[in-house]
């Protein structure tokens, strides 16, 4: 018995041209672009939320959101949304200080924008398993709700889940982990393995593994311009006003993440401490939490390092309030709901963005998008801070073909899921990148249901057209 067949008695809750499963960032400027577009547009989200990482997750600020240096602005749904935080930030948050950063806010902010496009939103909807014809084309989503398992119709579907739940259940082909020798980019790049945070490394010492996980907190009362002296660097116990001796009598001494070592180096789970300015001066959020070895396409995974990750979440508040000035007076407001996962399954797809192309700043003739994020890698093995440095110039490009595949003719994908190798995936998968992604495949998506065509024969030159006159900065090449 086929899927077709053995689904066929569930009842079909939802039925849509275009169909965006997940509901983060990438998602939610697919799903208002697909609308805006014309096309009738379902938008499913497992939570009870709108921003995904940016709310639930607590990841702030959002970056990549112009060119490096120059600070132009790329524009479209990623700056209607900045704008519209920042007002209501000012307005309602007494926000001081990085208004972006109000993260909250964005839930409504996004909710406003899909209504008044028109797409409808479908909360507490989990996508369970995929339904194909022989052709690899998708017929529609069974989704696990309140009520049992549903079906959901559509004609064109975007998956936008962050850990490719669509497209790992379809036909497309997917990697999970890095690739063999894609590490060559750095290791022969002097200026990023410069800016590599840590020891020289082997190119292929973790072929196969994820980079690590993290839960975001914030702090009130924190003196963010003391603290920050302490920032994404190495800290000895002389630095913090310790030694070794009474840094092992601290209560969470050898917990996970804090194992003394045979060195000057206080211990931490990323080997530095990570903050940033949120929605007022005196509030930072901290970014120092890591499980290692997770894949979030496991249940079994995930749900383990959930555990980790909270259990850790203490020992941080009072490493920070014990031994970071600025923090000694701090108070721990909130943790994120959900880990923070920076890479899982991605789309083997048209096109491969490789790590040199991001580095080099390529472009393409059917750029849909760009980026300007440094190469970004936590690395898996948990041996150093982090892998990686700056790009070459200004901005790079994303084809059109890295969010698409021939394999399954009525899919893209948007966010950190696209068809792009580990090292590029560093980069491509932060939050400003992903919703201008997530607006070309909105977009795309709407014109292959207006012209009765497959992802990959939508005229990429009305794509690109569309897009800027939506206010999205594109050059692509020969444009």
């Amino acid at each position: 018995m086929n899927k077709i067949e053995f689904y066929s008695s569930l009842p079909i809750i939802k039925e849509a041209e275009v169909v965006v499963a997940g509901g983060g960032l990438a998602g939610c400027a697919a799903a208002i672009a697909s609308a805006r577009y014309g096309a009738k547009t379902l938008l499913i989200e497992s939570g009870g939320c709108l921003g995904g990482a940016a709310t639930a997750g607590l990841v702030a600020p959002i970056s990549s959101i112009s060119t490096k240096t120059s600070g132009e602005k790329f524009g479209g749904i990623l700056w209607e949304v900045l704008d519209s935080v920042v007002e209501k930030a000012k307005a309602y948050c007494n926000s001081t200080h990085a208004p972006h950063s109000a993260l909250h806010l964005y839930k409504y902010v996004l909710m406003e924008k899909l209504v008044e496009s028109n797409a409808e939103i479908l909360f507490h909807a989990f996508v369970t398993d995929v339904v194909s014809d022989e052709d690899g084309k998708i017929k529609e989503l069974i989704v696990s709700t309140k009520d049992g398992l549903k079906r959901i119709l559509g004609k064109a579907f975007i998956d936008t889940t962050g850990d490719g739940d669509v497209m790992g259940k379809s036909n497309a082909k997917t990697i999970i982990g890095s690739e063999p020798n894609v590490l060559g980019v750095i290791s022969q790049n002097e200026e990023l393995k410069g800016g590599a945070k840590g020891t020289d490394f082997l190119p292929d010492d973790y072929v196969g593994q994820l980079q690590p996980v993290s839960l975001m907190m914030q702090f009130g009362n924190v003196n963010v311009e003391k603290a920050q002296k302490y920032m994404n660097k190495k800290i000895t116990y002389e630095e913090l006003g310790t030694t070794k001796e009474e840094f092992s009598k601290w209560k969470y001494a050898n917990t996970l993440g804090f194992e003394i070592a045979d060195d000057e180096f206080v211990p931490m789970p990323q080997g530095r401490v990570w903050l940033v300015y949120a929605q007022r001066k005196d509030v930072a959020t901290v970014n120092m939490s890591r499980v290692l070895g997770v894949n979030a396409c496991d249940p079994i995974s995930y749900s383990d390092a959930e555990v980790k990750a909270g259990l850790q979440l203490i020992a941080i508040i009072d490493f920070l309030k014990t031994f970071v000035p600025g923090f000694k007076n701090s108070y721990f407001m909130e943790s994120s709901n959900t880990l923070g996962i920076r890479e899982s399954r991605r789309l083997i797809g048209d096109y491969l963005l490789s790590g040199n192309e991001v580095v080099e700043c390529a472009r393409f003739e059917d750029a849909i998008a760009h980026g300007s994020y440094i190469i970004d890698i936590h690395d898996p093995t948990g041996k150093r801070m982090a892998i990686g440095g700056k790009i070459e110039k200004e901005y790079y490009s994303i084809p059109y073909r890295s969010l698409i595949t021939a394999r399954v003719p009525n899919l893209a994908t948007a966010g950190r899921s696209i068809s792009a190798d580990h090292v590029a995936t560093s980069s491509t998968r932060i939050q400003g990148t992903a919703m201008l992604t997530g607006q070309a495949a909105g977009i795309a998506a709407a014109m292959a249901v207006k012209n009765n065509c497959s992802m990959g024969e939508v005229d990429v030159k009305n794509l690109q057209n569309q897009l800027i006159n939506d206010g999205v900065f594109l050059k692509p090449l020969n444009f």
